[in-house]
C-alpha cells in the first residue's frame, strides 16, 4: 500500500507531465492560427477565381446561343434555299476543276 505523500508526488508527477504537453501543443496553436488564416485566405481567392471563370463561362454561353440562333436564321431564309443549288453547282464545278488538274498532272 502507497502512501499518501507517494501517491501525491506520483499525482504531481503525472499533472507535470500532462501540464508540459499542454503547454507544448499550446506553443503550436499561434502557427495553426497563421496556417488557417492564409488557407481562408487562398479559398476567398479560389471562391472569385472560380465566380469569375463560371460568369465567363455563362457569358460563352450566350454568345453561343446567339450565334447559333444567327446561323439558324440565315440557313433557314429564302435566300439561303433559293441559292441552295448554286452552291452545291458550284462544289460541283470546284471538284471538277481539281480532277482535272490533277488529272494533268499525272499524265
Amino acid at each position: 500500500m502507497k502512501t499518501e505523500p507517494t501517491e501525491l508526488s506520483e499525482e504531481r508527477d503525472r499533472l507535470g507531465e500532462l501540464l508540459t504537453d499542454a503547454e507544448q501543443r499550446l506553443a503550436g496553436v499561434p502557427d495553426l492560427q497563421l496556417r488557417i488564416a492564409d488557407l481562408e485566405y487562398e479559398l476567398s481567392q479560389a471562391r472569385a477565381a472560380a465566380d469569375a471563370a463560371r460568369k465567363e463561362a455563362r457569358r460563352y454561353d450566350e454568345q453561343s446561343m446567339r450565334a447559333q440562333r444567327v446561323l439558324t436564321d440565315v440557313m433557314s431564309s429564302p435566300s439561303w434555299q433559293v441559292t441552295k443549288p448554286l452552291r452545291a453547282a458550284k462544289r460541283a464545278v470546284g471538284t471538277l476543276s481539281t480532277l482535272r488538274v490533277d488529272g494533268k498532272r499525272g499524265a
